[in-house]
């Protein structure tokens, strides 16, 4: 996995780009980040009480495959960037380190840096020492997370390589029935894959079909902006 360290300011502009991003509130303007749901209890004839807003949901799952060793410092930087700064009155975060298991290390949006980072390094910085990197178990995962999530909008970010070691009939079954739970989900509103190699495009392009302009897959060259000119 070949992952540059993205520029905050980049990649807040995309997060908000595809409507799960920080943004300055304007007066009779609607948000980036807000789903149609939200938006509804700031519509004329909503006034009065405050209405609940549904959160828009952030999820990042990092491979923590031996493989990744040498580029995690990088990986973890991508991590800080895509967290720092979100607002935790309109964002849930949850952070998953992924490789022949799938945990969750991290749930809450962070308001100290050095915590933060501390907390990252801890967390993701060990690789898993069982071989292989189980990507119908991590889909999977977040495709159940996504299912119970009350948030009425999600953002997926996958920082791997994409290669998937679970090639069997049974676990691409798993890996496409998962895949497609998500496509079909209306509050995922983009699945990002950082760090993409050549070679595991198609294989993603074949599984998240359905998911049109919300799949992205990035190289170590691209940042988001760049995908969606």
């Amino acid at each position: 996995m070949k992952l540059r360290t993205l520029r905050k300011a980049g990649l807040l502009v995309a997060l908000a780009a595809i409507g799960c991003g920080p943004s300055s509130p304007t007066s009779g303007s609607s948000e980036p980040g807000l789903s149609q749901t939200s938006l509804a209890a700031v519509q004329p004839g909503n006034t009065g009480r405050a209405v609940a807003q549904p959160k828009c949901l952030l999820i990042i799952a990092v491979d923590v495959s031996k493989s990744t060793q040498y580029t995690r410092s990088q990986a973890l930087s991508t991590v800080f960037d895509l967290a720092m700064g979100l607002d935790a009155k309109r964002y849930d975060l949850r952070i998953y380190r992924f490789s022949s298991k799938t945990e969750e290390v991290y749930t809450g949006v962070p308001d100290d840096e050095d915590q933060f980072s501390i907390d990252l390094a801890n967390a993701l910085r060990p690789s898993d020492p069982t071989q292989g990197t189980n990507y119908p178990l991590m889909v999977e995962t977040i495709a159940k997370v996504v299912a119970e999530s009350t948030d009425g909008n999600v953002k997926i970010d996958v920082i791997s390589d994409g290669g998937n070691d679970f090639q069997d009939a049974a676990s691409i079954k798993r890996y496409r029935k998962a895949a497609t739970q998500l496509d079909n989900d209306p509050k995922v509103s983009s699945i990002t894959f950082w760090g993409v190699e050549p070679g595991t495009r198609e294989q993603l392009r074949n599984l998240f079909a359905d998911t049109g302009t919300k799949l992205h897959l990035l190289n170590s060259g691209q940042d988001l902006t760049e995908d969606q000119e």
